[in-house]
Formats: C-alpha cells, sequence, structure tokens
C-alpha cells in the first residue's frame, strides 16, 4: 500500500503572513525581479545573493508575541528548531538561509530568535490536475484551498524526497506522511493547515 500524501496551502494562507521587509526596499527588488514567482514555482533563488541577513518587521497582521515557527512574506521562513526539526528528513536541495527578524531598523523580535528563509527547490510530478477537483485556473498554473479543494496525488510519481513542490499547483507544498506525522506531533506547526490528498495509481 502507498503512502499517504498532505498537502499545505501555509505560503498563501492569511493566518502564516507576517510584513517583513529586508532593507532598501528589498521586496519591492524581489518583485521587479519576478523572484517571488520563482520561488511559487519552486525554482531556484540564490538565497545568499537576493536576502541580506535582516528583515524588518513593516506591518503587523497577527500578533508577534509568541513568534510562530512558521511564517511567510511571500517566501517561507522558519524558527531554528523547526529548521532543524525539517533537517532530520529528506529534504533533497532544499536550502536555508538565516535572517535577524526586527520590529523597526534597531530593535530585534523579542527573545532573538532565529530564522531561517527556506527554498523549496524539489519538484515531482504527482499531481493529478485533471483528476482534483475545485482548484482556481491561473493560465500555466493552479490555484488550491486546504479548506475546499481536492488534490489527486499520483501514487507511482510521489516516492522519495519528504517535502516538495508542483509545479502546476502553485505555492502548495507537499510532504510525506511520516514528515506530516512528526509535524503533527511536535507541536511546532499547530496553525498551519493540511489537507489529505486522494491517492490514485
Amino acid at each position: 500500500m502507498s503512502e499517504q500524501i498532505w498537502v499545505t496551502d501555509a505560503l498563501a494562507d492569511p493566518e502564516q503572513v507576517y510584513h517583513f521587509s529586508q532593507p532598501q526596499d528589498v521586496r519591492m527588488n524581489i518583485i521587479k525581479n519576478s523572484l517571488d514567482f520563482t520561488y511559487l514555482n519552486a525554482e531556484f533563488v540564490d538565497l545568499q545573493q537576493n536576502f541580506e541577513e535582516k528583515a524588518i518587521l513593516t506591518r503587523v497582521v497577527n500578533p508577534i508575541n509568541p513568534v510562530p515557527h512558521l511564517m511567510t512574506n511571500g517566501f517561507l521562513f522558519v524558527s531554528e528548531q523547526l529548521r532543524d526539526f525539517l533537517q532530520g528528513f529528506d529534504l533533497g536541495g532544499i536550502h536555508f538561509r538565516h535572517v535577524t527578524l526586527y520590529v523597526n531598523d534597531e530593535q530585534k523580535i523579542p527573545g532573538n530568535p532565529d530564522y531561517y528563509y527556506v527554498n523549496i527547490t524539489e519538484t515531482k510530478k504527482s499531481f493529478a490536475y485533471k483528476e482534483s477537483e475545485r482548484l482556481i485556473p491561473r493560465g500555466t498554473y493552479y490555484d488550491f484551498n486546504c479548506s475546499d479543494s481536492t488534490i489527486v496525488v499520483n501514487t507511482d510519481e510521489a516516492g522519495g524526497i519528504d517535502l516538495w513542490m508542483e509545479p502546476l499547483l502553485r505555492g502548495a507544498v507537499f510532504m510525506s506522511d511520516r514528515l506530516y506525522q512528526a509535524l503533527q506531533s511536535s507541536g511546532l506547526v499547530e496553525r498551519v493547515k493540511f489537507l489529505k490528498c486522494v491517492m490514485v495509481d
């Protein structure tokens, strides 16, 4: 029997969004250079070149204390504890870039926690879009919602690494059952929504 696969829309979930930008309005530079689109399509983004080790909170949407282990500002970043946890699984070529969080130019987030941008460069072709339901077509890709969509995954294409993205389902993060079950037990992603995929041969 094939392993169950799970997916999350955390990258687009408003509950995970915190408005961080980098010095000298790097966020506008990201948009200008289409790095956000590249990232959401699981293509390589050079974190060392495009991200400074400082991110400033520009607008509070959700409470920042305690600081959650997973946040997004269009790009995914995680706490050091969650990074260390993820590194216990098969991540393939996924890599991390250290970032220090500030509430303004001078004041660090309380507790001075270490955070990391995550570049999920691993992709598969397991997403069966023709069999999936309640997707939102966006030209060359689809959007979805964990609360409403049905995501179908091809069993033969879903093996291997534990964390990946699918080129046709933008912003979706897929994971193996062993990673999902471990995350649920860890208490590190309590606010993140997950959707159980439908497996087909």
